[in-house]
């Protein structure tokens, strides 16, 4: 994070490693563990603020373009993929 008179920033950066998301049982193979691949992900705003009743700002999520894969027991068993596309969010915050 980062003030300084009227600008405000915020980078926030998270890592997680390799996780066992649960189980599946599967017909004719039995119950294997399901895994989730290490993934980060990388959101930041920026807050200009005018004057004691203007602000703007800008943020972004998942600036990374973060893509999480999931498989059954071992990597050459794909479960899923789940892309979170990058999301940027403008605003204007008018106080009275």
């Amino acid at each position: 994070m980062y003030d300084y008179q009227n600008w405000s920033l915020r980078v926030a950066y998270n890592w997680r490693d390799k996780f066992l998301s649960g189980t599946a049982n599967i017909v004719g193979i039995g119950v294997l563990p399901l895994y989730t691949e290490a993934y980060d992900w990388l959101d930041a705003s920026l807050i200009y603020k005018v004057n004691s009743h203007l602000s703007l700002s800008i943020e972004g999520l998942n600036i990374l373009d973060t893509v999480r894969k999931s498989y059954y027991e071992t990597p050459e068993r794909p479960q899923n993929v789940l892309l979170n596309d990058t999301q940027v969010i403008g605003s204007i915050t008018l106080r009275y």
